[in-house]
């Protein structure tokens, strides 16, 4: 399955994508190079038509 994860950290705020089995695993992934972020992961499926910037600024919003 292809994952879709917004992460922010000392290094910088963006979104990725992965694949994985699961979101358990997505989450484990996204993991390895931003150990200390801020984190969310969704299936990529649910924001395939989406504005990823308008996304990213929505989800940086929630979790100021």
């Amino acid at each position: 399955m292809e994952f879709a994860f917004f992460f922010s950290d000392q290094l910088g705020t963006g979104i990725g994508f992965l694949t994985a089995m699961d979101i358990s695993q997505a989450i484990e992934k996204a993991r390895i190079p931003h150990r200390d972020a801020r984190l969310a992961v969704e299936p990529a499926e649910s924001i395939e038509r989406a504005n990823l910037h308008q996304l990213l600024a929505a989800w940086l919003r929630l979790v100021d």
